[in-house]
């Protein structure tokens, strides 16, 4: 209960977006970080946040403004062979896209 109600206030707290954005990016970087990469962590995020085109490319703005590195970049260090390559493919796809 005290895990599920953190979660709702980081992406309630408007010190950030106020609409979970930044607490989205923080997760993301959080499946990769340290010894191994979480895979089942990371493509639930990545394809959660791949649906919705324009939080997608404001989640990766968010990270790449706290991690001064691009989620594509982070995803291909820690991935390899055909889950990199449909990584990759996740979070490079909608650039650029308005709904």
């Amino acid at each position: 209960m005290k895990q599920a109600l953190l979660h709702i206030y980081q992406g309630a707290n408007p010190k950030h977006d106020g609409v979970g954005i930044y607490r989205d990016a923080k997760l993301i970087y959080k499946s990769m970080e340290g010894m191994g990469t979480e895979d089942n962590k990371l493509i639930w995020r990545v394809v959660r946040a791949h649906w919705d085109t324009n939080r997608f490319e404001a989640i990766k703005a968010a990270y790449f403004r706290r991690r001064k590195a691009t989620l594509e970049h982070h995803v291909e260090k820690e991935t390899s062979g055909s889950y990199q390559k449909l990584m990759l493919k996740l979070t490079k796809s909608g650039a650029g896209i308005k709904h």
